[in-house]
Order: C-alpha cells, then structure tokens, then sequence
C-alpha cells in the first residue's frame, strides 16, 4: 500500500441504528488506498461496542473514544489532528455512501488541482432506507461562491472531499459554530480556491427524527443565519442587520414573506452585485460575461419569488417583484421584458375576474 491518500473522518453520538450500514458502505468502496478515522463521541448505547467490533476485523480503521461528549465541531477537529490523508472524505454515521464515491470525488481532486472541494448530488431516504426524492445540486462552479453568500448551498456535509492540508491551514473548523460548521468553514475555504458539485448522485442521505437539521433547526438556523450575516457585511463593507441578513436567504430560497421591503431587498442586492463584480474582476479566470450571468439571476429569482407567492395574500408584493425583475434583466432580452407587463396585468385582473366567474355561474 501507498502513503495514505484519503481520510474518511466519521464522528458518532448514539448512532447504533443505522452504524453498520453507514461504515460497511466505507468499507465496500472501490477505491482502496484509505483509513478510515472514526471517533466514538462519549456514546451512550451500543455505538462503542459496534465500532470496537469492526475495527478488529479491519486494519483501515482508526478508532478513538472521546471519554465526554465534545460535539461534532471539536471531534471533527481532532479528526483533522490524526488523519494522515491527503484528502478528507467525511462520512456522518446515519449515510450511506455509493460504492464509487470516493473514486469518483480522488479522480476529480488529482485531476483538478486547484478544487479545494468535491461534492455531488444526494439520494434522501428514509429511516427504513426507502426512496424520498434525489437532489438537483448541481449548478456552474462560478455560481458556486454567490449562492455561499446567502445559504449553505453545499449542504450534504457527510458527502463532501477536502483538501486536508489547506483546511487545516485555514484553522479547520470554527469551534464557536455548534451548529453549522460546515458552512462557516465553506465560506473561509471558497476564498482558497473553487468548490464543485458533481451531477452524479453519490451518497444515501437519510431523513429522520435524530437528524441534527431537525432536533437542532432553529440553532441550526441561527448559526446559518449568522454565517449569511458575516459574510455579505465583509463583502460590502457594512455590517448589516440580522433581519435584513434573514430577508437576503429568504429570498434565495423561495420564502419571502408578505411585509417584505422590495425596494430595500433590491438595493441590497445591488450592492451586493457591484462588490462581487468588483471582487471577482481581480481573478484572471472569472467569467466575462459573469455580469450578465448574475443579472438573469437575480431577475429570475425575482420571478420565481413572485410565483411562488400567493397573489390573494400580497398583491402589491407580487407586482413589486415583477417590477424589479424587469430592472434586473439584462438588455437584449426584449421578450422577456415584453412578457412581464403583460404578467403584471394578468395578475392584476385575475382576482375580479374570478368574482365575476362566480357571480355569472351562482346567479
């Protein structure tokens, strides 16, 4: 065997549910030339034993037991201490991965040295292994760096490949984050160099009532939150509020509620627009046309905003959206521009014209 090439890092807390499927689909990859770190979090249940058998029947694993529970951030951590691999692959004790995994994501690191992280897409399972739905993640890797700004779009922590030695230069993961680690240590790691999500589905990503995204959301979401806020006040050079942090993620992912500022959101997004522009433009390899790019963006997402908003609840909202996304379109696209007013005046009409519908078959 060669030096060591890759490190899965594992941390488990109480997971003898579903251990065995999730370290059996390590140990079963293709792709051979790995240890297998896994760090047994002050478990209380048969986690321990389960682990302590495995790891005498297979000389990849290194297994350590944490005599108190530290939580995922400072075991993660200890991980990055004794791993000997180049790349870190992690793996969370409840996932499964695919037989190719880490072939697929080793290929793609040697192949492309200036990635600093590999992901793909996911399966969603649940707690009997039954399938939910597959992710569509996939999206340009020059996109990859905006979308960080406002939400984790990596997500997926257990399915990704680093990089070991520039994690751990950048300090590895932030021990203040609880909750949301993964995403605070993205966005330091992104600044290094560029992130990519394959389109292949690569890992069995399962759903549950112990899932940390659903025992633990709101603190989730707040360390999110506070993520989103750091990192646009560091781009534009202005702290922002949390609120107006909140609003930014909110209208990224589809939920904008009915009191939103319009007018303010788009000036933010302004700014936020000219200060990535401005970032961007110092990079040789960025896209010339990434102006054009980030414009059909945010007008799109403004669309998309506005359909998914019930024009009963916030009409007002509804044609504010419509309006801005007129502004953000690039020129050129005279169709596009010819359809929205046309889209405003539909929405407008649509509500008497349903009264008078109802009146005409009720009278």
């Amino acid at each position: 065997m060669n030096e060591i090439k890759v490190t899965v890092l594992m941390s488990v807390y109480n997971g003898e549910k579903y251990l065995s499927q999730s370290v059996e689909s390590i140990l079963n990859q293709t792709y051979e030339n790995f240890e297998f770190v896994i760090i047994d979090d002050g478990s209380t249940d048969n986690s321990y034993s389960i682990l302590k058998q495995y790891a005498s029947q297979h000389s990849q694993i290194v297994l350590i037991k944490n005599e108190k529970n530290l939580g995922l951030t400072k075991s993660l951590n200890l991980g990055l201490k004794i791993a000997k691999g180049k790349y870190i692959a992690r793996q969370d004790h409840d996932d499964i991965s695919h037989p190719e995994r880490l072939e697929k994501e080793v290929r793609y690191l040697d192949q492309n040295p200036d990635v600093m992280l590999v992901t793909g897409n996911l399966k969603l399972i649940d707690s009997l292994g039954q399938f939910i739905n597959n992710t569509k993640r996939f999206m340009e890797q020059k996109l990859i760096a905006w979308y960080l700004l406002f939400y984790n779009v990596i997500g997926g922590h257990s399915l990704v490949m680093f990089r070991r030695e520039e994690v751990v230069a950048l300090g590895g993961y932030y021990e203040a984050f609880l909750y949301g680690q993964d995403y605070q240590l993205w966005l330091r790691l992104v600044e290094t160099g560029k992130i990519v999500i394959l389109p292949e589905v690569l890992l069995q990503w399962r759903q549950h009532d112990e899932n940390i995204s659903k025992k633990k959301k709101s603190e989730q979401d707040a360390f999110g939150l506070q993520c989103t806020q750091n990192s646009i006040s560091l781009l534009i050079g202005e702290d922002i509020s949390k609120a107006q942090a909140k609003e930014l993620r909110d209208f990224w992912l589809h939920r904008l509620p009915a009191d939103t500022e319009v007018r303010i959101l788009h000036k933010y997004l302004k700014r936020i627009y000219s200060a990535y522009l401005k970032k961007s433009s110092t990079d040789s390899q960025t896209e010339p046309h990434l102006s054009t790019i980030l414009r059909h963006l945010i007008g799109k997402q403004f669309i998309l905003c506005e359909q998914n908003l019930s024009f009963r609840i916030s009409p007002l909202l509804n044609l504010k959206l419509l309006f801005y996304a007129i502004q953000w379109k690039p020129i050129g696209s005279s169709v596009y521009c010819v359809f929205l007013p046309w889209q405003l005046m539909i929405k407008v009409l649509s509500k008497p014209i349903r009264r008078m519908q109802h009146f005409m078959i009720n009278k």
